[in-house]
């Protein structure tokens, strides 16, 4: 004698909440972020108790937004249960943009390696040297003319510098934007001479 069964009615099963279809259906990205957040959460710490270099904070936060970014976008457009014409609309519209930013923008760092757009006539026009960018060196200081200065050691004699900084910092003198960069300075003759990218070309300022 064969067993018979009879299919169960959909009100036995009540449809699931909109935010339980959503997490059971997209819990990859989510976890993605999640864990993205969680490990630059810790990493944000880690770098406040080391008093990490800004740079360093900078660029691994943007390498980690992207690569999240990145393999969500690939779960979308190839795993996730979207339909078809959904993911075709938002690869279309997600080119469309990427293609119009990189033609009509230019990507820069600034000396803190936060990356940022320059768009219009800006991103095509060379780089302007300012011509009134007269920057003084306080009379008294050492000159430090050449690469690890005077001796080559990377020390300056006879300077006498506060030993808590929290309680006295050291005073700012002047200041000036420039962008993405990795040379020390020369000072010499009461100017203070280094190296920026600006694109693809390197300039002394």
């Amino acid at each position: 004698m064969s067993d018979l069964y009879v299919p169960e009615s959909h009100a036995d099963h009540p449809p699931q909440p909109m935010w339980l279809r959503l997490i059971r259906g997209w819990w990859i990205p989510l976890m993605l972020i999640a864990a993205a957040a969680v490990f630059l959460l810790l990493k944000h710490r880690q770098w406040d108790a080391q008093d990490a270099q800004q740079q360093t904070r900078n660029l691994t936060t943007l390498a980690v937004v992207v690569a999240a970014s990145t393999l969500s976008l690939l779960w979308f457009f190839f795993l996730s249960p979207s339909p078809r014409w959904l993911r075709g609309v938002v690869f279309s519209l997600l080119a469309v943009s990427v293609l119009s930013v990189l033609v009509a923008c230019r990507l820069r760092f600034d000396g803190d390696m936060r990356p940022y757009l320059v768009c219009g006539d800006q991103a095509l026009a060379p780089p302007q040297v300012r011509e009134d960018a007269n920057v003084t060196i306080p009379e008294g200081a050492a000159d430090f003319a050449q690469f690890l200065g005077p001796n080559r050691r990377g020390a300056i004699e006879g300077v006498q510098l506060a030993r808590d900084w929290k309680a006295g910092p050291p005073r700012q003198v002047w200041r000036m934007e420039v962008g993405q960069a990795w040379s020390g300075f020369a000072v010499a003759g009461g100017r203070a001479i280094t190296q920026e990218q600006h694109g693809d070309e390197e300039m002394v300022v």
